[in-house]
């Protein structure tokens, strides 16, 4: 496996050999198993506090889903996307939606964010600009200059409840620059990356 660290660490990506592909093919196909059993039980417990959810016709189709002898081969190539080439993008970064290169990282065993809290990282995948085009000092350096701005749907609402929220958002920004700052100097081992 190799990791290449990008500037923008969201859009680091992660590189599988053959093998390893191969590997990490079986364990999504093991994760759809373990998926569609526990679905499967959830639909076959007559007594208890889900037996609300007793249904043994879903319980089949569950366990019919997974039964055929190929995986889904498109959602473990849409994962490998993911690694390959994805960014993260989604409950890590603020965005109310599942993040596939998260998931597809935490079947491998690794988290090429690690210690980014989301809205930290929300901060860092704004610092970069709008395409990227930002360097990794200046993105760093908008996080060290950042001051919140009144604007979009905040101007619909009085200036108090914007100001009360400030000190959270220059927090969360100074959070991102710290980590970025570190980002920098421990995976990058360079003070400019274009």
């Amino acid at each position: 496996m190799k990791i290449n660290w990008n500037k923008n660490p969201l859009r680091t990506t992660v590189e599988l050999t053959d093998g390893e592909k191969e590997v990490f093919r079986l364990k999504v196909r093991i994760e759809q198993l373990e998926d569609a059993v526990g679905m499967a039980a959830l639909h076959l417990e007559e007594d208890g506090k889900r037996r609300k959810y007793f249904r043994p016709e879903k319980a089949m189709a569950h366990l019919q889903r997974v039964q055929k002898d190929d995986p889904d081969d498109e959602y473990c190539a849409d994962l490998l996307h993911e690694l390959e080439s994805g960014y993260h993008f989604g409950d890590c970064t603020c965005v109310p939606t599942s993040c596939a290169k998260c998931h597809a990282e935490s079947l491998l065993g690794i988290d090429t964010i690690d210690g980014l809290r989301k809205h930290a990282a929300h901060y860092v995948d704004g610092a970069f600009g709008r395409k990227d085009e930002r360097s990794i000092d200046e993105a760093i350096q908008s996080l060290a200059d950042h001051v919140p701005v009144r604007s979009g749907a905040w101007l619909e609402l009085p200036q108090e409840q914007f100001d009360a929220n400030v000190a959270t958002w220059k927090k969360q920004a100074e959070e991102a620059h710290e980590w970025l700052t570190r980002y920098r100097d421990t995976r990058l081992n360079a003070t400019e990356i274009a």
